[in-house]
């Protein structure tokens, strides 16, 4: 289960996929297996993934959420033919595999107060320095 992302989260989620091309897109096919696993992998590598609906445009209000929930990812927006998709990495991937030897408690490389789990503004921070780090302007499809 998800947790809900709060609003100040989905604004800079919103910000941030403006500058994105959608890189995948839902044709004759619709919701098929086969388009399902393509954004899973999608959103394990860029975790912020735009869609464009090609066709079933009629449908794009009812496909939409299915689409996030067959996913497990949140629907972040739905404008015009496009949608965005956000799931978090798993927190193996998302935190770093490097350990330091002893760090002073008021260092900032020092681990969060709950090992294993950020919270939700960690996990923006985090989302925002690898956003700066990696060229994430997807390319077109």
């Amino acid at each position: 289960m998800l947790e809900p992302l709060n609003n100040s989260q989905i604004r800079k989620f919103k910000a941030a996929a403006q500058h994105l091309e959608p890189i995948l897109k839902l044709g004759k096919a619709g919701l098929s297996d086969g388009f399902i696993r393509s954004v899973e992998e999608a959103l394990a590598q860029h975790e912020l993934v735009k869609i464009k609906f090609v066709e079933f445009k009629e449908q794009k209000k009812e496909l939409a959420p299915q689409l996030a929930e067959k996913t497990s990812s949140h629907l972040i927006t739905r404008v015009g033919n496009v949608m965005v998709l956000h799931r978090p990495r798993p927190m193996a991937e998302a935190t770093p595999k490097v350990t330091l030897g002893s760090v002073a408690k008021d260092s900032p490389t020092a681990e969060p107060a709950t090992p294993g789990k950020l919270s939700a503004d960690e996990q923006m921070d985090l989302y925002e320095k690898d956003l700066k780090e990696n060229d994430w302007g997807h390319q077109p499809c």
